[in-house]
């Protein structure tokens, strides 16, 4: 995973680059998943490009990506020992073996946006 923050403009960068091991086929399904902190809500796009992630107080996010799908799923964190549920982003796609794949996804403020 390489990430990239650009300060000007408010972003974080990253790029997923994965490979299937070895004796897998000529293809594989891949997921990336990002757990989100239990008050943070996420919605995906109609489009299903994008993701935004709102917080109760600091307004909101957009996750867009290049990914072949997006999906909200249940997640699990534990505080304290405790656990509490929350969600996770889940990227997923599909990768031929001779190739692999690069996941690259942009992080920004909503408000920034126009």
């Amino acid at each position: 995973r390489r990430l990239y923050l650009d300060a000007t403009q408010h972003e974080l960068r990253g790029e997923d680059r994965l490979s299937p091991a070895a004796g897998r086929g000529r293809s594989a399904d891949y997921v990336v998943r990002f757990h989100l902190d239990p008050e943070v809500k996420a919605s995906v796009a109609l489009d299903g490009r994008s993701v935004v992630l709102r917080t109760p107080t600091a307004g909101g996010w957009r996750l867009r990506h290049d990914a072949g799908a997006a999906a909200i799923e249940p997640s699990t964190v534990y505080e304290g020992g405790l656990p509490r549920r929350t969600q996770q982003l889940v990227l997923s796609g599909h990768v031929l073996a001779e190739v692999g794949a690069r996941v690259r996804w942009k992080l920004s403020p909503v408000e920034s946006e126009g």
